[in-house]
């Protein structure tokens, strides 16, 4: 006996237990369970609609499980890295992956109820699956395209790659900043800007940037000039004005304040530190290269 439906013929109107089985793992749904309850609805007029109605039904359901996974994992990145990036970048990119994959996920879930299983297009492929001929229309409606939520992992990879890196270059700039904090061997305190007269007052080094033209502070030796390291690789802390923690280059200069201009100082440094070694005619100029804040 056949039973003529939408052009196809199909025999057995009563599937057993087993073709039941057979049609859940040749459809490809991943837990036959799916089917485990569904040889019943076999015996309805449209058997087709209900393998169609089993296979969407379970496919969507995976696909947004899987894309929420991916949602969640890529959510926590974002929250484990705040505070731990120098700006937010990477996480407002990421940010903008979430959403735009959110709502794939909520346009599937819209769709999937509000759809009528039984005047659902059939793909040619389950029809072939389950012995069918196709007819002109049985093609799958786009409200059934949730395929592309399995490339979810892949789509959000890239974002998520972006914070781990911006995480990871924190995290080594903060070992970078620690070292240094535990390598300063010198401080020096720059209290103002100005000329001779702050110099002499002796209360710190003085900002004499706005008159050299180049980043340079100074102190008299006798006020604590002399004791500001020159020698290389030294470490210094440079509190007030100029502050910042600087590495210490080396003696760029030594000039003679009574012949000398601002055109012979050493330039292409990020500071100078400048002291008299022999009194006025024998200046040093130390040079520094900022490394930390």
């Amino acid at each position: 006996m056949f039973l003529k439906l939408r052009g196809v013929c199909m025999r057995a109107i009563r599937l057993s237990a087993f073709a039941v089985l057979i049609a859940a793992l040749l459809l490809g749904v991943g837990e036959a369970s799916v089917y485990a309850g569904a040889g019943a609805d076999f015996d309805q007029a449209d058997p087709v609609a209900v393998v169609h109605r089993h296979e969407t039904g379970a496919g969507a359901k995976a696909a947004v499980a899987f894309a929420m996974r991916q949602i969640e994992t890529a959510q926590a990145t974002i929250d484990s890295s705040r505070g731990h990036t120098v700006d937010a970048t990477a996480q407002v990119q990421l940010g903008k992956a979430i959403i735009q994959w959110q709502s794939k996920v909520s346009a599937v879930i819209a769709a999937f109820p509000q759809a009528d299983p039984a005047s659902s297009p059939v793909s040619n492929a389950v029809l072939l699956r389950i012995g069918g001929v196709a007819t002109p229309k049985a093609t799958i409606s786009p409200q059934y395209d949730y395929q592309d939520l399995f490339l979810a992992d892949s789509a959000l990879k890239t974002p998520e790659d972006a914070v781990a890196a911006a995480v990871q270059a924190w995290t080594a700039e903060q070992i970078r900043v620690a070292a240094l904090e535990s390598a300063v061997s010198y401080t020096e305190y720059v209290w103002t800007s100005g000329w001779q007269a702050q110099i002499d007052a002796c209360q710190g080094a003085v900002d004499l940037t706005a008159h050299y033209g180049v980043r340079t502070i100074a102190e008299h030796d006798d006020c604590g000039g002399s004791s500001f390291p020159t020698a290389p690789g030294t470490i210094v802390r440079i509190t007030g004005v100029d502050a910042g923690v600087y590495r210490v280059v080396g003696v760029a200069a030594y000039l003679n304040g009574h012949t000398a201009t601002t055109a012979d100082l050493p330039r292409g440094y990020d500071l100078l530190f400048q002291t008299c070694v022999n009194g006025y005619s024998s200046m040093s100029f130390t040079a520094l290269t900022r490394v930390g804040s």
